[in-house]
């Protein structure tokens, strides 16, 4: 989890900078953007990303560079492909 509610989150992390962070891997993940998605991404070393159809502000869209492997009611699993493998490797 990059982002938690700030009530269950560490003090002694700074929430806004993980905030906006989310928000950008977000945005990319809409625009399609796999590049911009793993230069965010591999700082916190996501590897899945986890969205909900019947929430609006948690979807994800059909044409993604993320693989989809599981997929139960509305909600969707996928990998971000290559993100952190690229980073460590």
């Amino acid at each position: 989890v990059v982002a938690l509610d700030p009530v269950f989150a560490n003090p002694y992390v700074n929430l806004a900078v993980r905030e906006r962070d989310q928000y950008r891997m977000e945005e990319r993940i809409h625009e399609n953007d796999r590049d911009g998605f793993c230069a965010v991404a591999t700082r916190y070393g996501v590897e899945y990303v986890i969205g909900d159809t019947a929430r609006q502000e948690l979807s994800v869209p059909t044409n993604t560079f993320l693989e989809e492997i599981l997929s139960l009611d509305a909600v969707r699993i996928f990998r971000a492909p290559g993100c952190v493998s690229d980073a460590v490797g």
